[in-house]
């Protein structure tokens, strides 16, 4: 079962609240609701989401405001991606729009509403996509993304120490970055040892060990593409 990630919906809308609520939880994410900005705040504490989408106007005209910079200033949650939604522009007439600002505004997004569950989706998976990205390393993200979708009961410290001893396995081989057509024979004496490491560590996996080696070598060799792809442009500039 895919590990499920936790959206924190804070707003004083309860219409909004159940709707999205439905839809989310009907694309596998489980979610948590506050109504006010204090409940809000203590809710984040106490759960830690993955990511919270944040009301501007609930309490007060700018609540939302002034809770986006708290949870910036506070230290186990600073770390947290946050959308903040509001129809506050429209509503106001007013001639600009609002973007995020590291004092001011501190929020990963900035939307408008109304917004549909469809998009409001997208922008919550591509927040939580780059925060993991950032955590685990540009290098490290797509074995670890192979891994998570093979083994989905992975536990996310678990997964990093596995794409770590794999990676280490393949620099000492010598087969990071290199052709992957004429490394064959090492490539297969890895693929077994790999498949050592999983059924040493997580026997309950083992019917999904072939499959994993094979995602693990498709994302390797996206990421070898992609590096090669980078030195090309740099040596064209």
């Amino acid at each position: 079962m895919q590990e499920k990630k936790t959206v924190l919906l804070v707003d004083d809308d309860a219409d909004f609240i159940d709707l999205t609520t439905t839809f989310l939880e009907s694309k596998g994410y489980q979610v948590i609701a506050a109504y006010n900005g204090q409940e809000g705040m203590e809710t984040a504490r106490e759960r830690r989401p993955d990511l919270i989408v944040l009301d501007v106007m609930m309490a007060t005209m700018t609540e939302g405001f002034d809770i986006s910079r708290q949870i910036k200033k506070d230290e186990k949650l600073k770390d947290i991606p946050v959308i903040m939604l509001t129809g506050l522009r429209k509503k106001e007439r007013l001639p600009w729009t609002f973007e995020p600002d590291e004092t001011w505004l501190p929020v990963t997004r900035f939307l408008e509403k109304p917004m549909s569950p469809v998009q409001l989706l997208k922008e919550i998976e591509k927040a939580i996509w780059k925060r993991e990205e950032k955590e685990i390393g540009k290098d490290k993200y797509p074995v670890y993304e192979a891994i998570k979708f093979v083994v989905p009961g992975l536990e996310k410290e678990e997964a990093v120490n596995f794409v770590n001893f794999l990676l280490k396995t393949l620099e000492r081989k010598n087969l990071l970055f290199k052709d992957w057509q004429i490394q064959r024979d090492v490539r297969r004496k890895v693929k077994i040892e790999i498949r050592i490491h999983v059924l040493s560590r997580f026997k309950k996996y083992e019917a999904k060990v072939n499959g994993l080696t094979e995602k693990i070598f498709e994302a390797l060799e996206e990421l070898e593409w992609k590096k090669k792809q980078s030195l090309v442009k740099n040596t064209r500039l």
